[in-house]
């Protein structure tokens, strides 16, 4: 194996760690955003360098309370993140309105992305598999999504889904 294959190889596997392209390319604008509110920056210039950076439409896709988390601080890769909401003890309750959001993701990209790994998923919706899981299988009781498989091979995907 040439050094470039090599690096290649190693490239597509931290991609796949950190739950792909996209993920990778959301933890990248949220880190920007995050970077940019700190400055204190104005909406409009931060509209203005989204445009110009080409992640407006993912900017205009945040809700308020993602764009407030992001200024207040938790814009950490998701692989870090995991890490630090599992060493930092016991997270506050989630509301009515953050679960609706949690599962409106997770079946959105269950739609785009059949019988996926709750970690995959986890790293999609940027919440820690740990605490992702009881929320997966009270979207399982409510018939939101479906399962197959046990333990570590679980996989998830829409009722719709055919295996």
């Amino acid at each position: 194996m040439t050094k470039t294959e090599l690096s290649d190889n190693m490239i597509e596997f931290l991609l796949k760690k950190v739950g792909g392209k996209e993920a990778l390319r959301e933890d990248y604008y949220r880190d920007r955003i995050g970077q940019m509110t700190r400055k204190r920056i104005r909406i409009g210039t931060l509209l203005d360098e989204a445009e110009q950076e080409g992640w407006l439409d993912f900017l205009k896709k945040l809700s308020v309370s993602e764009l407030v988390n992001i200024a207040h601080g938790s814009t950490e890769s998701s692989a870090t993140s995991h890490k630090a909401n599992k060493d930092s003890g016991r997270g506050s309750r989630m509301t009515t309105a953050m679960i609706r959001e949690l599962q409106d993701s997770v079946i959105s990209f269950l739609k785009d992305n059949p019988w996926t790994s709750v970690s995959e998923i986890s790293a999609a919706v940027h919440v820690p598999s740990k605490k992702l899981g009881p929320h997966l299988r009270k979207m399982i009781d409510k018939k939101l999504i479906q399962s197959q498989g046990e333990r570590v091979k679980t996989r998830y995907a829409t009722p719709e889904a055919k295996r």
